[in-house]
């Protein structure tokens, strides 16, 4: 069996810091592979000013150590979540307003994120997650059913089982009826694409005009929801906006728009992503099929090995100085997961792929206040689908001269397709 993938960069080492161009997570070589770029820039210029995320900003602090992003991310007096605390523009892009609006849970501060995020949990508990362990195995043996019964040894792992399990989730979760989960996949990935690009771009129109679709689909669900309540997330949330108005029309908007996105996009990636490890490493493969109880800890070692969200955003609310480099109030900071998830001082051979690994916690998932609330079932749904897949599949390989391409993103990194046989 051959494969090609992109996946091949070397990278030479710089000693000296003004060597170093602009780190870009957009360039084609840092999509194609970012990781030694990580390992480069984290050698030599841990702290670094580099080309902006934003459009608006004339560039972003970049930080790459684990030790770092750990502690800014618990850093709530120099650094914050909301760009408006900031006193400087927030991004203009109406898809990244929609999305990373003060209104939703994860680009709140505090004191209005911690009552946002007492609400929340009110209809997002452990025991909702709980409760749907048999659903979500329910689901995954039915994808399986209906590839089997194709008749084709080929299959798409994404296309026809890493997608379509946690959106099914999801929108049940929501309540979305079934029949429009196909037009919110759609939505998703335009919403998505329009992100990370300029406002003005064909991309940035077309998620402009996709978020305003979305909004009005989900005011008629919250309608629907507040004359018709159910058991699903929507109406908890929608009673809890009616018990004393306390979550606003703005912050439900917001929240179910990043529930939507968030609450697939990266368990599709973690699941995928988490198959390529496996698959790449038939050793690693054959351990976990032979001992499903390794799952758990396979399942922690994929998120650090291939972090679903390779960056997250934080802004700099009062100047501090770390390590002789001084962030201005209003600076954008670029913290790079993916990379502290890499770091040499934390995990022993980090390029190596280990599920027996038991080192320092990922981060895959933040930390901090703003540590994921979702991660439970994304870890769940993320172990449920793996376990199955290993069960069902045990002969599961990369179809031969498979091409595989990542996704343009510089915040998520995910494959677009992973075509396999079994």
């Amino acid at each position: 069996m051959s494969q090609r993938s992109m996946e091949s960069h070397p990278v030479e080492e710089a000693t000296d810091p003004a060597q170093l161009e602009k780190f870009n997570p957009l360039s084609p070589a840092v999509q194609a592979n970012p990781y030694p770029f990580y390992h480069r820039y984290r050698s030599n210029a841990p702290i670094h000013w580099g080309a902006p995320v934003f459009s608006n900003q004339p560039g972003s602090w970049y930080f790459f150590r684990y030790m770092d992003i750990a502690q800014i991310l618990r850093d709530n007096k120099h650094f914050g979540s909301d760009a408006k605390r900031s006193q400087i523009a927030a991004p203009t892009s109406e898809p990244v307003k929609a999305v990373t609006s003060g209104a939703a849970l994860a680009f709140r501060d505090e004191p209005d994120h911690k009552r946002l995020r007492s609400l929340m949990s009110k209809a997002f508990t452990p025991q909702v997650v709980t409760a749907l362990i048999p659903h979500i195995q329910e689901i995954s043996e039915g994808l399986i059913d209906q590839i089997q019964a194709k008749g084709s040894k080929r299959f798409d792992l994404i296309q026809d089982f890493a997608f379509p399990l946690p959106i099914t989730v999801i929108t049940e979760l929501l309540g979305i009826p079934t029949q429009d989960r196909e037009e919110f996949r759609a939505w998703s990935h335009t919403i998505m694409a329009g992100i990370e690009r300029s406002p003005s771009s064909e991309e940035g129109l077309q998620a402009k005009e996709t978020i305003q679709s979305l909004h009005q689909y989900l005011r008629a669900i919250f309608n629907e929801k507040r004359q018709h309540p159910g058991s699903d997330l929507v109406s908890k949330l929608v009673a809890i906006e009616e018990q004393g108005s306390k979550l606003t029309e703005e912050e439900l908007l917001t929240n179910c728009t990043f529930l939507l996105i968030a609450g697939h996009e990266t368990t599709v990636h973690l699941i995928s992503s988490g198959m390529l490890a496996l698959l790449n490493h038939p050793d690693q493969f054959q351990k976990l099929r032979e001992d499903p109880t390794l799952s758990e800890n396979a399942l922690e070692e994929m998120l650090r090995y291939y972090s679903p969200v390779q960056s997250i955003s934080r802004w700099v609310l009062k100047d501090v100085k770390i390590e002789g480099k001084t962030l201005r109030k209003g600076q954008h900071v670029s913290l790079m997961l993916g990379a502290g998830n890499r770091d040499p001082e934390f995990f022993e051979e980090p390029d190596r792929f280990d599920i027996l690994r038991q080192e320092a916690p990922n981060i895959a998932f933040s930390i901090g206040i703003h540590f994921c609330m979702g991660s439970p079932l994304a870890r769940t749904e993320g172990d449920i689908a793996i376990r199955t897949l290993l069960r069902r599949f045990p002969n599961l390989q990369l179809e031969p001269e498979a091409v595989l391409e990542w996704q343009d993103s510089q915040t998520v990194r995910g494959l677009k397709d992973l075509p396999v046989t079994y």
